[in-house]
């Protein structure tokens, strides 16, 4: 099993932030944040402007992978620990 966390860039009208996620794959594949990301708002963003840009909701809202790091198994108990409140 491989951990990793996921920064997501994410701009909705003027408001700019980020959203990070921890995830994890079985076996040694990588995780598949594009995936992911164009599926944040679950109705399937379209990628209009740009390789890597998904937007939702008429183009309201715009996603994008901001950075993905493997960390290992320790890492990710400490950061679900203290990002599950």
């Amino acid at each position: 099993m491989r951990y990793w966390v996921l920064k997501t860039g994410i701009q909705n009208g003027e408001y700019e932030y980020n959203s990070l996620s921890l995830q994890q794959t079985k076996g040694k594949e990588e995780f598949d944040a594009e995936a992911y990301v164009k599926d944040f708002y679950a109705d399937g963003g379209e990628e209009t402007y740009g390789k890597g840009t998904y937007y939702f909701n008429g183009g309201e809202v715009a996603c994008w992978v901001e950075g993905l790091k493997e960390i290992t198994k320790k890492e990710y108990d400490v950061l679900y620990k203290v990002l599950h409140i």
